[in-house]
């Protein structure tokens, strides 16, 4: 199975961004990525954190240290719970690595 992705567009960005969803971690936030963004969602709060890169370049998860915490848009966090795999899915990740969510 394919990574899950979410297509959106954040207040004051130019256009959506493809963003990569990785397994939850052991606290429960998801972290998401794109070529110029990265954030951590908690799906039961709202509350997360968004990176973003004034110019293109991969951001990393050093990056998330720089950015406050937030509320995430709903309709993002509703993309994000719908694009989720079921637990004990296994996914390849970038084509090399499999994980299972």
């Amino acid at each position: 199975m394919p990574a899950p992705r979410v297509i959106y567009k954040f207040q004051g960005r130019r256009k959506a961004e493809d963003f990569i969803l990785y397994p939850p971690r052991e606290d429960k936030l998801v972290m998401f990525q794109s070529d110029k963004s990265i954030g951590l969602v908690d799906l039961e709060t709202g509350k997360g954190k968004l990176y973003q890169a004034k110019q293109a370049g991969y951001t990393t998860s050093a990056h998330l240290s720089l950015a406050p915490v937030i509320d995430m848009p709903g309709d993002f966090i509703e993309a994000v719970k719908a694009a989720m795999p079921r637990p004990g899915t296994s996914v390849i990740l970038s084509g090399v690595c499999q994980v299972d969510y």
